[in-house]
C-alpha cells in the first residue's frame, strides 16, 4: 500500500487503501453476478443453519427438562 501510494503521488496511504477497498467492495460486487450467487447461496446457508441450531438447542433444553 505504501509503494502503491508513492507510485500514485498520494501522501496518505489510508486514502489508497479506502479507495481500493470501496472499488472492491461496494462497486464491484453489486456489479458481478457471479459474486452475488455465492452471497446469496452463503446467505440461505447461514439461515439454514441459525434456524436449525435454534431447533437443537430447544431440543436439547426439552431433553434437560425431561431429566
Amino acid at each position: 500500500m505504501i509503494k502503491l501510494s508513492q507510485l500514485l503521488g498520494h501522501d496518505r496511504v489510508t486514502c489508497v487503501a479506502h479507495c481500493l477497498h470501496n472499488l472492491l467492495t461496494v462497486d464491484t460486487i453489486n456489479k458481478v453476478d457471479d459474486i452475488q450467487a455465492v452471497l446469496g447461496k452463503c446467505k440461505e446457508a447461514i439461515k439454514t443453519l441459525h434456524f436449525k441450531s435454534f431447533m437443537l438447542d430447544l431440543e436439547k433444553l426439552k431433553q434437560e427438562d425431561k431429566r
